[in-house]
């Protein structure tokens, strides 16, 4: 249990680093910059390049044994994130991929239960869910497609259409007597 919670300390601290913007993209000015010339126009020049990318925060469950509903249920606070690399090729074009791995758990009182062998109306239940995946994603950013490329840009809009896959695993227990009611993914 010792080594569990020092995996989690060390993964709070890594999220902590990660999670501020940590972005950079180095592109050169182009040009010589000693030559100034009244006549010449300051531009922005695209060069290609490779970024790694990565996240790592809380997640909330919004599943049916959530006590709330769709607001965050600060009970069943878990972690999840997600580490990545791309490619930009044109001022408009990129291709990224991303492994992600993440963990969510809810729980809910008196709930009905017929789907359940063995079940009792108003039974208490938790759940707990882990899943890992991976996506490969074309990115098509608009703002440079219909504003032109321009360096420092404050706001950026951009969609992306991929393919991924994601494998997960879910347990739910009565929370009164601690019985695994159902496992279900992975195996199953």
């Amino acid at each position: 249990m010792k080594k569990f919670y020092s995996v989690l300390t060390l993964a709070f601290i890594l999220g902590l680093v990660l999670n501020a913007p940590l972005y950079f993209y180095g592109q050169e000015q182009g040009g010589d910059n000693n030559v100034k010339n009244e006549t010449t126009k300051s531009s922005s020049s695209f060069n290609p390049f490779w970024y790694f990318q990565g996240a790592i925060g809380p997640s909330f469950s919004h599943a049916d044994l959530s006590d709330y509903g769709f607001l965050p249920d600060f009970k069943n606070v878990k972690l999840n994130g997600l580490v990545g690399f791309g490619r930009q090729f044109t001022s408009v074009i990129g291709v990224y991929g991303n492994l992600e791995r993440g963990f969510f758990a809810g729980n809910k009182n008196s709930v009905a239960t017929a789907s359940v062998p063995n079940a009792l109306y108003g039974r208490d239940m938790h759940f707990d869910n882990d899943y890992f995946g991976g996506n490969l994603n074309l990115g098509v950013n608009l703002s440079n497609w219909f504003g032109g490329y321009k360096d420092g840009r404050l706001v950026t809009v951009a969609i992306h259409a991929g393919v991924g896959q994601a494998q997960w695993k879910s347990r739910t227990f009565d929370s009164n007597t601690g019985e695994l009611l159902r496992t279900m993914g992975y195996s199953n």
